[in-house]
């Protein structure tokens, strides 16, 4: 727990204090002023009948109620809680990073609960299904928006969504894609933008990688980093380039090979090592400059590829090691590039406190709404507890 000021209140308080003030009404500000300060307590269970105490019978409804009336608009609370982050860790070093959160359940009344594969282990489970968006900068990560992940089930089943009181889609066009990863992060990031949020790149995990999702990345100008298996094919840039007046041509060869051979090919070039401070190892990473999309010739006969990215290896001193893809542009630091999975593994550090510490697990309740509006708190008791 961070330390307490002079007068008791913890640092975080002041920045906690500006975000609620968006809530009308003096009654709900204390609610969840009280709901967070329980999130943010010693309890080892972290429901609303533990917050509220066995004893006081009416707060536990009060607070019951707080959650999951429909009537309560958040969304102001959303918003600010975003710029509040925004002042602490955007800027344009910044990155947004996208990760999924899996809430393991038993039951099958949760709203959102479905047994289906975990792309993160392989197994088939019964859990809920959430999508994280945290900013993170310079060891510093606080998350902006939690978001469910319906299942096919619930898309299509109009009786479990009025159930869980799930809101319609937008249009009957968008019925089946309002509730999909890569349509719900792109809204998000849309808002995020809309309000003035700061970040360079948007690191994401590979199913958000749609073609949906770069497009309209790069309708914002905004660059991305994904995850790529090294049996995944692309376009190497040869080592000559030629100049034609005052165009630079950057020419690629005609046949696509595999991630793998072509971070390994050039055997005599040393791997940058970057070392990270904290408890982090030193990583050692190897970068190619490539095309994702076959090269066309130009009108100078230059193999040329508006599909150019970056591909690269990182690997740790215990042997583990991933592959990576951006759109970054290629005057880009390496360095930079590397920094964008730190922040990617400090925002998985983060969720697990969230998930534990801050009680993001504990919801019990079957409402859509609920479950969103507790996973505000949880995020405005990370912003509170942030260290920034």
């Amino acid at each position: 727990m961070p330390d307490e000021q002079a007068d008791g209140r913890l640092p975080g308080d002041a920045r906690l204090d500006r975000v609620l003030e968006a809530i009308v009404g003096g009654k709900d500000r204390e609610r969840a002023r009280a709901y967070i300060e329980g999130l943010c307590g010693d309890r080892s269970r972290k429901t609303v009948r533990s917050i509220a105490g066995s004893s006081q019978p009416k707060g536990r409804v009060q607070l019951q109620r707080f959650l999951t009336d429909v009537a309560r608009d958040c969304s102001i609370l959303c918003d600010q809680l975003a710029l509040e982050a925004n002042d602490l860790v955007g800027g344009d070093r910044a990155c947004l990073v996208v990760d999924d959160i899996v809430l393991p359940k038993k039951g099958t009344a949760s709203v959102g609960v479905a047994r289906r594969v975990d792309s993160a282990t392989g197994k088939r489970a019964n859990f809920q299904a959430l999508v994280s968006l945290s900013l993170a900068s310079e060891g510093k990560t606080i998350p902006v928006a939690i978001r469910l992940v319906l299942p096919r089930a619930w898309i299509d089943d109009p009786a479990k969504r009025l159930a869980a009181g799930i809101p319609e889609a937008l249009s009957a066009a968008d019925d089946q894609a309002a509730y999909e990863t890569d349509w719900i992060v792109v809204r998000e990031i849309g808002r995020l933008r809309d309000l003035g949020v700061r970040f360079g790149v948007v690191v994401a995990p590979v199913h958000c990688g749609t073609e949906y999702f770069r497009e309209k990345l790069a309708e914002w100008e905004t660059g991305w980093v994904l995850p790529i298996s090294e049996r995944d094919e692309f376009y190497q840039r040869e080592n000559k380039s030629t100049s034609q007046g005052k165009r630079h041509n950057v020419k690629f060869k005609a046949e696509a090979e595999r991630a793998f051979d072509i971070i390994h090919r050039d055997s005599g070039r040393q791997m940058r090592r970057c070392d990270w401070s904290g408890k982090y190892e030193p990583v050692i990473a190897k970068f190619q400059d490539v095309s994702r999309t076959k090269p066309q010739r130009d009108r100078h006969g230059a193999m040329t590829s508006p599909g150019r990215v970056w591909i690269w290896m990182q690997s740790n001193g215990r042997n583990q090691s991933s592959w990576w893809m951006s759109n970054l542009p290629p005057n880009t630091a390496e360095v930079r590039l590397v920094d964008s999975i730190r922040n990617l593994w400090l925002v998985r550090e983060m969720i697990e406190r969230v998930k534990g510490e801050f009680g993001l697990t504990a919801y019990q309740g079957r409402s859509w709404v609920g479950l969103h509006r507790h996973a505000l708190m949880v995020c405005l008791a990370a912003l509170r507890e942030c260290k920034c």
